[in-house]
């Protein structure tokens, strides 16, 4: 912002000469349209649905657009946004708390019919006499020729189902042609993918993967590998500077038929050991 104290020049364009970016501002509350494809987990998905953005991420450079459908926010650095539509600038009134208009009480309130009962004189008035007790019901009387007649039990309703219209179509099925899937028929190995399954060893650790002659032959192959591309380059270490370390990641990569391969071994940086802020401030490919 601009400063008085420096004749209204921005504090970035006074110390640096240079001015200041606002083209990442945007309007809050306007219409935008997030790139999804990072979020997507079919390549089906849409690329980008109608949200509203409603500010920015603090970790990393991008917009949050939140999906008023789901409640959901999306942080995405390419956005489209359209600031002259507003999703929420017409909202339906909030309904007063003052009493309403006499002409409005009498159209929302109906008049109620209660029935006019005089209060009684208590010089002529008398108590109501009691009305007689009701006699008590005769029993039945058995009879030797007179039976109950039996209760007969209402079968359960059964909801009738519609018959079903068949269609016209002539299928295999209605011609009673039935073939195998040409997947199974012509695969040659479909029979032993589904009765047996490789599952070779993949070691966790550098001590477990030492003990097997391909494992070590997979890490020779990568540690020639890299020296070959130069991927390291020798410094000494400063105590003031957080070390990474590395380690080893294994792999067994399949043939189409389900038959190993080859062994992969891969050596990777610990990057998990950095904090953002603290040993690192910007990111790379891994």
């Amino acid at each position: 912002m601009p400063s008085k104290t420096i004749s209204n020049i921005n504090p970035l364009q006074k110390l640096l000469n240079c001015a200041p970016d606002y083209h990442f501002l945007k309007v809050l509350g306007c219409a935008c349209y997030p790139w999804l494809h990072p979020y997507s987990n079919h390549k089906l998905d849409f690329r980008s649905i109608p949200c509203i953005f409603n500010g920015y991420a603090i970790d990393h450079k991008g917009y949050r657009c939140l999906d008023p459908k789901i409640g959901r926010v999306y942080i995405s650095r390419h956005v489209i946004f359209d600031e002259q539509t507003f999703t929420y600038k017409e909202q339906p009134e909030q309904p007063s708390l003052q009493s309403p208009s006499p002409s409005l009480t009498c159209l929302l309130m109906p008049p109620l019919s209660i029935p006019f009962q005089p209060h009684p004189n208590p010089a002529t008035s008398q108590p109501p006499s009691p009305d007689p007790p009701n006699p008590p019901p005769s029993p039945p009387q058995n009879t030797p020729n007179s039976n109950p007649p039996p209760r007969t039990p209402h079968p359960p309703s059964k909801r009738t189902k519609p018959p079903i219209q068949p269609h016209t179509m002539q299928i295999r099925s209605k011609s009673r042609i039935y073939k195998p899937k040409a997947y199974t028929a012509t695969h040659p190995f479909h029979s032993t993918l589904l009765t047996t399954k490789i599952h070779p060893f993949v070691p966790k650790t550098f001590k477990q993967a030492s003990k097997h002659s391909h494992w070590l032959h997979a890490m020779k192959t990568e540690i020639q590998a890299l020296h070959h591309t130069n991927t390291w380059t020798f410094v000494p270490p400063n105590p003031s500077q957080n070390l990474v370390g590395c380690k080893w990641v294994f792999r067994v990569k399949h043939k189409q038929d389900g038959s190993v391969e080859r062994y992969r071994a891969r050596l990777v940086a610990k990057g998990f050991h950095q904090q953002q802020g603290l040993d690192y401030t910007e990111t790379f490919s891994p």
